[in-house]
């Protein structure tokens, strides 16, 4: 050992090479004292932690010692059966004499000294009233011996002592490399055996630990370890955790995790309840989403100097963390005003990261950021948000702040304004309406829209939680699902609002009545789906299109009129409408998409003229549908169209009508009779498996071949099938036809 150097060894060093580590941060556990102090005439100063729990460096001597001692002044390092130590080097360069006054471990029962130097007072002794009293000493003298290294051992027989002290015996003498051995009783903080884990070997011939094994898991304290053995492939070392490795845990209240651990897994340590104190590895890489959430008690977060891109998802959201700090030498990121910022985020400066979400005061986002990230405020509990004047872009972030009242943009900004006449809702410069604080104070849910407000951006008011009524007053334009899973809105009124994007008020389940602009063109898709309280008295007169699935299980729809310039109905668009009856569609439709009145109250159905088929799906399961006419201008039934028809039990086909029927067109209903004209060329497989065993078709089909005018199937003799008929066509159901029929 170089006797030039002040040395101190990290114990959690020591103990990794036995599958061991120990960390603490003495802020936060109140554990036993294990500190060290030395003194001199000319100088008093204390080896402790600084703000990042690392050794200090402000002595010169202790330049020497980088990150690698992580013991705590006033925290344990270990208490279990084992053995630990300490390493001193010497301290050239002082004049007097040199003496160090060591805090024992609590249940410490044995002590022993390997040294080279000699002549040295060892003083034990305990504490009254915070005066050391001193019960005992040991001079080893060993004078003149030269550089010959010497061991003494002392045993406590009953009461280890609470204070001690090794002290040369004269001025300008230095004690000289003091290796400290000490052994305790059981009691308290147990290390975490390796044989406690289970382990994966990785690709790159570094294990994986996989959780603690099922007889293992009632461990409150865990540690560990950086390397493994999976009782195959020997000891090496452990880089990763695995995703959920430690979750849902009731014991684990400390983590202790190894220098070396690179990885953390999804959801890690998820919904862990007791966990309350972590140390995280300077060595630390990469951590999964979600690795703690739901830690009730954990409400801290540090990014060590090694994190320099991290995963966001890892912390974001968790609204049990309250506070984050950065350690010092991390070159990517810093905290400001209690937030994580980024000094530079894709092209921008200063990006602002992370609020974490258990911070309930203010958030003051200062002048100099320029982003704010789409995680920074999720689920935060902050009452206002001040914009600083520099920011130029901010990604949608507000939507799940439910205590935010206020927004305040600062003076200059000239891409966001927030203030009296916006109502402090935060808006893009042009008057588009862009969040909305959810903690907002609304005298009986009723919001009017301040008239500077012209426009309302995608998602503003989605999933809000308190509004009633809405007045949007001059607004014009409504963005993609804006008022989408509103709980509580029953009213809106958009007079003036020409243009409503995809989804505007999707699963409003209480919204009751919409007043909209008469010259309203286009009901977007899915605008209405999941209104289960929605009624209509009339729609817009120049209504032109209502798109797929805009009305979609709006289980309160009865009976309305579609609008005569109507030209399109997309896509499923009053599917699970279970109350609704429809008189008519329109002469001026043009585009019907599949299955429109599936699982409705429709009882009657009478086809555009303009229309050549029924599209696929279209009146699937209506049970009030009894009988159906297939009119002359319907050449082709799709498929599915009336599956699942229980109530459906006669259907007429004009001549010169149906050409193709298609698969499982009819299948489900109460079909046991049916005339098929001879235009009918094509029938599916299964397009007329009915409820019933056996089903009766009549055709004026004049058969060919000499098979006679019947065909029955499941005979040797069957008999003459229209070629295009499907031999499948009637599925499970046994058929019999009559041809040469008239109706």
């Amino acid at each position: 050992m170089n006797k030039k150097t002040l040395l101190l060894v990290s114990i959690a060093s020591i103990a990794a090479t036995v599958g061991v580590v120990i960390a603490a941060k003495s802020e936060i556990v109140n554990l036993d004292a294990f500190a060290i102090k030395r003194n001199t005439v000319s100088s008093d100063y204390t080896l402790t932690l600084d703000e990042n729990n690392r050794l200090s460096n402000d002595n010169s001597v202790l330049t020497s010692l980088g990150n690698e001692v992580s013991f705590a002044t006033e925290g344990t390092i270990i208490k279990n059966p084992g053995t630990g130590w300490v390493t001193f080097g010497n301290t050239e360069g002082e004049t007097s004499r040199s003496i160090y006054n060591i805090t024992p471990i609590s249940g410490m029962k044995s002590i022993s000294f390997t040294f080279t130097d000699n002549d040295i007072y060892l003083h034990f002794g305990y504490k009254e009233d915070g005066v050391i009293l001193y019960s005992n000493y040991v001079h080893l003298n060993y004078v003149d011996q030269g550089d010959i290294e010497y061991q003494y051992s002392y045993s406590f027989d009953e009461v280890a002592p609470s204070y001690f002290k090794l002290e040369s015996s004269r001025d300008n003498k230095i004690l000289d490399n003091v290796v400290i051995k000490y052994s305790c009783q059981e009691s308290g903080i147990v290390p975490t055996e390796m044989s406690a884990f289970s382990f994966t070997l990785l690709s790159g011939d570094t294990y994986r630990v996989d959780g603690l094994k099922a007889n293992r898991k009632s461990v409150q304290t865990l540690i560990v370890p950086n390397v493994g053995d999976d009782g195959e492939n020997g000891v090496k070392p452990l880089t990763h955790i695995k995703s959920l490795a430690f979750c849902t845990n009731d014991d684990i209240e400390y983590v202790y995790i190894s220098e070396g651990i690179t990885d953390i897994g999804d959801m890690a340590f998820y919904l862990d309840a007791k966990l309350h104190y972590i140390v995280l590895p300077t060595t630390l890489v990469n951590t999964g989403n979600q690795v703690f959430d739901g830690c009730m008690n954990l409400n801290k977060i540090t990014i060590t100097e090694s994190q320099v891109d991290i995963n966001l998802a890892t912390y974001a959201g968790n609204q049990f963390f309250e506070e984050i700090e950065v350690l010092e030498g991390n070159p990517n990121y810093y905290v400001e005003n209690g937030m994580l910022f980024a000094n530079s985020y894709g092209g921008y400066s200063n990006a602002l990261l992370l609020c974490p979400a258990g911070k309930t005061s203010a958030a003051i986002v200062p002048n100099n950021c320029q982003y704010i990230h789409s995680l920074a405020f999720k689920n935060s509990k902050v009452p206002s948000i001040t914009i600083g004047s520099g920011v130029q872009l901010i990604d949608e972030t507000f939507r799940s702040c439910n205590l935010l009242e206020s927004f305040t943009v600062v003076s200059g900004n000239n891409k966001y304004i927030a203030d009296e006449n916006t109502d402090y809702m935060l808006c893009h410069n042009v008057g588009a309406l862009y969040a909305y604080p959810r903690g907002k104070d609304v005298t009986d849910g009723i919001l009017e829209m301040p008239d500077g407000i012209s426009s309302i951006d995608d998602h503003v008011f989605e999933k809000e939680n308190n509004l009633v009524s809405i007045d949007l007053n001059n607004v014009t334009s409504v963005g993609e699902e804006a008022f989408m899973g509103m709980s509580k809105l029953r009213y809106v009124r958009l007079s003036n609002t020409t243009e409503i994007g995809k989804g505007a008020f999707k699963n409003c389940a209480k919204l009751e009545s919409v007043t909209l602009k008469s010259t309203l063109r286009v009901i977007s898709e899915e605008m209405f789906m999941g209104c289960t309280s929605l009624t209509f008295n009339e729609l817009p007169s120049l209504l032109e299109s209502i798109g797929a699935r805009a009305f979609k299980g709006c289980t309160s729809l009865t009976k309305f009129t579609l609008p005569n310039f109507l030209e399109v109905l997309g896509t499923e668009v009053f599917m699970n409408c279970t109350s609704l009856d429809m008189d008519a569609i329109p002469l001026t439709v043009t585009s019907i998409g599949r299955g429109i009145f599936r699982n409705t109250a429709v009882d009657s159905y009478v086809a555009p003229s303009s229309f050549n088929y029924i599209p696929d799906e279209m009146f699937m399961d209506c049970d009030s549908l009894t009988s159906i006419t297939i009119p002359v201008s319907i050449k082709t039934i799709g498929y599915d169209a009336f599956n699942d028809c229980e109530n459906l039990s006669s259907v007429t086909i004009v001549d010169n009508s149906v050409k193709t029927i298609r698969s499982k067109a009819f299948m489900g209903t109460n079909i046991t009779t049916i005339f098929i004209p001879k235009c009918v060329d094509v029938i599916e497989p299964s397009a007329f498996y009915t409820k019933h065993n056996s089903l009766t078709i009549y055709s004026d089909i004049d058969p060919t071949g000499g098979y006679g005018d019947t065909y029955t199937s499941g005979t040797d003799e069957g008999g003459y099938l229209k070629e295009g008929w499907s031999s499948s066509f009637y599925g499970g159901t046994g058929v019999h036809i009559y041809y040469n029929q008239s109706r």
